[in-house]
C-alpha cells in the first residue's frame, strides 16, 4: 500500500486555512473594540449640577 501526499492539494487548504484564522482574528479585534466602545458608552455618567439645583436653601 502506497501513502502519497499530494502536495497540490495540500498547499490550497493550507493558504486557505491561513486566511480563514486571519479573518477570525481581524474579526475578533474589531468586535472587541465595538463591545469596549459600546461599554463605555452604558457606564453610569456623572450628574451634572446646575447653578440652579443647589442642595442647601
Amino acid at each position: 500500500m502506497e501513502t502519497a501526499i499530494n502536495y497540490w492539494w495540500l498547499l490550497p487548504v493550507l493558504i486557505l486555512l491561513l486566511i480563514l484564522v486571519g479573518w477570525m482574528i481581524r474579526r475578533n479585534a474589531t468586535d472587541e473594540k465595538k463591545f469596549e466602545k459600546e461599554l463605555i458608552d452604558s457606564e453610569m455618567k456623572p450628574r451634572k449640577h446646575n447653578e440652579h439645583d443647589s442642595e442647601t436653601p
